[in-house]
C-alpha cells in the first residue's frame, strides 16, 4: 500500500520515489573549463524507489509535484598543473539550467598546484512539477580544466509531500 502506519505508531510510505545513484568509472574524468559538464553517475542504484532515477542518462525525474530533498558529494580537483587563477564548482540543475536561488558549491582550495582531491558535499530542497529533471554537473573556471572520480561521487533524493 502507498501508506501505513505500524502497531508503533510509524507512518510508512514505501512507495515514496527516493534514489541513491554513484558511478561506477575508476578512471579520473574531464570536466570543462567554462562549461557544465553533467557527471556520469552510471551504477545500477542500490536504492530506486519507483524506479525514477535512470542510470543511463544520471537523471532523477520528478513523477509528480512537490516539494523535494537532494543531496550530492562530488570528488573532483584542479587537473594537474593547474593555474592560480582556476576553481572547480559543481551544481544542481534542473532541466539542465542552473536553478535561481541555488548556487554552486565553489572548490579549489590548491588551485594554484592543481592534482589535488577535494570532495564537495551539497543539498538542497526545492519544489518541483512533474517531469522536472535534475542532474548534477560540475565546471572549471579558469585556465584549466577540472575532473572527477566517478566512483567516488554520489546523488540522491527523495519526495517530501
Amino acid at each position: 500500500s502507498a501508506m501505513s502506519i505500524d502497531a508503533s505508531g510509524r507512518v510508512l510510505t514505501p512507495a515514496r520515489p527516493a534514489f541513491h545513484a554513484y558511478g561506477t568509472s575508476s578512471t579520473w574524468t574531464v570536466f570543462s573549463n567554462g562549461s557544465w559538464t553533467k557527471l556520469v553517475l552510471d551504477a545500477t542504484p542500490p536504492l530506486n524507489v519507483g524506479s525514477h532515477y535512470d542510470s543511463t542518462t544520471s537523471t532523477f525525474t520528478a513523477p509528480v509535484a512537490g516539494a523535494y530533498h537532494f543531496y550530492a558529494k562530488v570528488y573532483g580537483r584542479v587537473q594537474s598543473g593547474g593555474a592560480a587563477s582556476t576553481y572547480w564548482q559543481s551544481r544542481f540543475q534542473k532541466n539542465n539550467n542552473g536553478i535561481s536561488g541555488y548556487g554552486a558549491i565553489i572548490m579549489g582550495y590548491q588551485y594554484a598546484s592543481g592534482g589535488n582531491d577535494e570532495i564537495g558535499n551539497f543539498l538542497m530542497n526545492i519544489s518541483l512539477a512533474a517531469n522536472d529533471e535534475i542532474t548534477v554537473h560540475a565546471q572549471a573556471a579558469g585556465s584549466s580544466n577540472g575532473e572527477y572520480y566517478p566512483i567516488a561521487c554520489e546523488f540522491g533524493g527523495h519526495l517530501i509531500g
